[in-house]
């Protein structure tokens, strides 16, 4: 009886390290599936935020109207010009969105200029507006201002109450001193 219970201690302690080596690669699976599942997040996160569409980083306000990141700086208000192509200089705080110049002409219609001016990095931008023609408008006033907006070319048959604008500045056409128009 004494040989059984050796050999069966003796089978018991041949199984204990395999009991241990066991636990030993639960615990191993157990912190490498962790690992595994702590990867497989960080990739989905890396994927969502590449396929996730981006946010132009850009601070729309969020009522139309007279805004003061928008801001032309030349010519200044109450210039005269002897030409119908007004070249304007202006700053914007809002460079991802499309910026157009609009002319208020003597009937008080806005006219908008067809191409959009292009902001620099620095919000800098510059475009030339037209007041009249060679033939028409010399010696009339002008309003000038600055637009910005997300959908395009903007409607202004309503005035200014749809779009992102800047201040006007009044500039006037000057007439040649023998009263002649000047040509461009």
């Amino acid at each position: 009886m004494r040989t059984h219970g050796t050999q069966q201690q003796a089978a018991v302690a041949n199984d204990a390290p395999a009991t241990r080596s066991r636990r030993m690669s639960t615990s191993r699976l157990a912190r490498w599936a962790a690992i595994a599942g702590i990867i497989g997040t960080v990739i989905a996160a890396v994927q969502l935020a590449v396929s996730w569409p981006a946010v132009p980083d850009v601070p729309v306000p969020p009522v139309p109207g007279h805004r003061p990141g928008l801001e032309i700086l030349a010519p200044h208000d109450g210039t005269a010009v002897d030409r119908p192509r007004l070249s304007v200089e202006a700053y914007t705080a809002y460079p991802g969105l499309q910026h157009f110049l609009a002319v208020r002409t003597a009937s008080g219609a806005w006219r908008l200029q067809p191409e959009p001016l292009v902001a620099a990095a620095n919000g800098r931008l510059r475009g030339d507006a037209t007041l009249g023609s060679a033939a028409v408008g010399a010696g009339e006033t002008f309003d000038v201002i600055l637009i910005a907006t997300i959908d395009g070319i903007p409607d202004l048959r309503d005035g200014l109450s749809s779009v992102l604008h800047s201040g006007s500045i009044r500039v006037q056409r000057a007439r040649r001193r023998d009263g002649s128009h000047q040509e461009e």
